[in-house]
């Protein structure tokens, strides 16, 4: 995890710490951008003996229907690095798009700081690189995925906001269609953490 998350947190007090007073709500029929960094904890598979964690980074836009209701669209990256077992010993070089909708539910929506849980659909490229076996060595695996999580708003003026989230991503089977082989990503789940820096425009 190393020292990315206490770095971002303290980066969130020290807005917060010089932010002029905000307006204490999400307000219906608006919208949102957001751009974020965060850090990636990937799942144990079964040709994987050590994945390590990475960083990740993103944007997405949305819009509230209703203070308590809204969606957003997402797209995200991650870069890894995996060392796998046996037959195919050695290190990979992992990289991930994700692209997700998100269906958010806001619990306190008149709060200057907005708890919220959120989740839905999306679908995830992963590029697979074994430089060990040759070097243009790469496998694809594109799969379906889910994700579930829960954050905060913290309204650091009266448009922007701070965004840190805890989320849980599920990656269906890949079946590959080459016979017998090995490199297919096992259904698994992840999960990260972000820090999302937002822009609320509208209303």
């Amino acid at each position: 995890m190393s020292r990315s998350i206490p770095s971002l947190l303290a980066l969130v007090g020290a807005v917060l710490l010089v932010a002029a007073p905000a307006r204490a709500e999400v307000e219906e029929k608006t919208g949102n951008f957001e751009i974020f960094p965060g850090w990636y904890f990937p799942e144990n598979e079964s040709l994987v003996s050590d994945p390590e964690d990475g960083f990740t980074y993103g944007v997405r836009g949305g819009y509230y229907f209703t203070q308590r209701f809204g969606v957003q669209l997402g797209l995200q990256g991650a870069d890894l690095d995996y060392e796998l077992n046996a037959p195919l010993s050695g290190a990979a070089d992992i990289s991930m798009f994700m692209a997700d909708v998100s269906f958010i539910v806001n619990v306190n929506p008149d709060a200057r700081a907005v708890f919220h849980v959120f989740g839905g659909p999306g679908y995830s490229w992963t590029n697979t690189e074994l430089p060990h076996i040759a070097p243009n060595f790469d496998d694809d695996d594109n799969v379906w995925t889910a994700h579930v999580g829960i954050g905060t708003d913290i309204q650091a003026t009266e448009r922007f906001y701070i965004r840190p989230d805890v989320a849980i991503r599920w990656f269906s089977e890949d079946e590959d269609d080459t016979p017998g082989a090995s490199s297919d990503s096992d259904s698994h789940t992840d999960w990260q953490f972000t820090l999302g820096f937002g822009w609320r425009f509208g209303g």
